[in-house]
C-alpha cells in the first residue's frame, strides 16, 4: 500500500488514471482459476460491508459464510473474517464466535459516513466539472481511500487472506472512499474478489436528460445529480462495480447480470446470479 503515497491526484481524472495504472491486465490472471482458486482461499476468506446488525444483508452474509465454511473449511478450522465500519450488538446472533471481526473505522455508509457530510456533497449538491469544489472533493475522497486501503491491506496481509467478498458496497455507493479502496487494495495485492451485488445505484435512478416528459422522480436519481461532471461520473461508473481481472460478479437477478454484460461490457463468464435466502 506504500505505493499509494507516491500518487498525488488533483482531480477525478487523475484518480481514474491511477486506477488504470494499477489494474492488472487480463493476461495476468491464472489460465485455470478453478485449479488454483480453492487452495489459495483456504488460507483465509474475508467479507466486507458497511456494518453488521440483524438486517437482510448481514443475515445473507452469515449464510454465505456458513456455506463457505462447509465447503472450503470442511476438515479444518475456518479462517473466515468479517470486516466493517460497525458491529452492532444484534450481529452477535448471526456472526459465529469462531469467525473473526475487524472494525475498519471510516467505512460505514450513508448517514453513518461522517454524518452523511461527504455523501451529501457528492450526491445531493452541485459539483460542476472543473470546479474547485469538484477537485477538493476528489482529493478528500482519495485521502480517505488511501487511509482505508492501508489499514485494510495490512489486515488482509497479516491474516493471509486471498479472497475478499464485498457485499453491496461496490454496487450501492454509500461510501465512495470505501468503493475506491476495494479496487486499490485488491489490484495492488492481486487478490481474488467475489463481489456480491444486491442492488445498484441505477435501479430506480437515471439522469434528468434521460427522463421522459412527466416521468416521476426515482428513489436513486440523486446518484445522477452530478452526471454532467463527466470526469467524476466516468470514474464513478468504473467503480460500481469494478471490472477487475480476478473479480467475479454475483447478482440477485438476471436483469442485473444482463445489464452488466450488455451495457457495461462485463465478461459473461465472470457474471453470475446468486439468489438471496440460501437455506440453512
Amino acid at each position: 500500500m506504500e505505493k499509494l503515497e507516491k500518487f498525488n491526484p488533483q482531480n477525478w481524472k487523475d484518480i481514474d488514471d491511477i486506477l488504470m495504472q494499477i489494474k492488472k491486465p487480463s493476461k495476468s490472471a491464472p489460465e485455470s482459476v478453478t485449479n488454483s482458486f480453492p487452495e489459495e482461499i483456504k488460507n483465509g476468506i474475508a467479507f466486507i460491508t458497511y456494518d453488521y446488525g440483524i438486517d437482510g444483508v448481514s443475515i445473507e452474509m452469515s449464510k454465505y459464510a456458513m456455506s463457505l465454511q462447509n465447503f472450503v473449511f470442511k476438515n479444518t478450522e475456518p479462517q473466515i473474517h468479517f470486516i466493517g465500519g460497525d458491529f452492532y450488538q444484534q450481529a452477535d446472533t448471526i456472526i459465529k464466535p469462531e469467525w473473526k471481526r475487524f472494525k475498519l473505522t471510516g467505512s460505514n455508509g450513508w448517514g453513518k459516513w461522517e454524518n452523511a457530510f461527504w455523501y451529501n456533497q457528492l450526491f445531493n449538491e452541485e459539483m460542476p466539472q472543473n470546479s474547485k469544489k469538484s477537485d477538493n472533493l476528489a482529493k478528500e475522497i482519495w485521502k480517505q481511500a488511501v487511509s482505508l486501503s492501508k489499514r485494510l491491506g495490512r489486515y488482509l496481509a497479516e491474516n493471509n487472506i486471498h479472497l475478499l467478498t464485498p457485499v453491496n458496497i461496490c454496487s450501492n455507493p454509500g461510501n465512495l472512499a470505501l468503493g475506491l479502496c476495494i479496487p486499490l487494495v485488491t489490484e495492488l495485492m492481486d487478490l481474488y474478489v467475489l463481489n456480491s451485488n444486491h442492488d445498484y445505484y441505477w435501479e430506480g435512478g437515471k439522469p434528468e436528460t434521460e427522463k421522459k416528459p412527466d416521468e416521476m422522480p426515482g428513489p436513486r436519481d440523486h446518484f445522477f445529480r452530478n452526471y454532467e461532471n463527466h470526469d467524476f461520473f466516468r470514474f464513478f461508473e468504473k467503480l460500481y462495480p469494478w471490472n477487475g481481472t480476478k473479480w467475479i460478479q454475483t447478482n440477485i437477478n438476471k436483469l442485473q447480470s444482463d445489464k452488466l454484460i450488455e451495457k457495461y461490457n462485463f465478461d459473461p463468464a465472470k457474471v453470475y446470479e446468486l439468489a438471496t435466502s440460501i437455506s440453512n
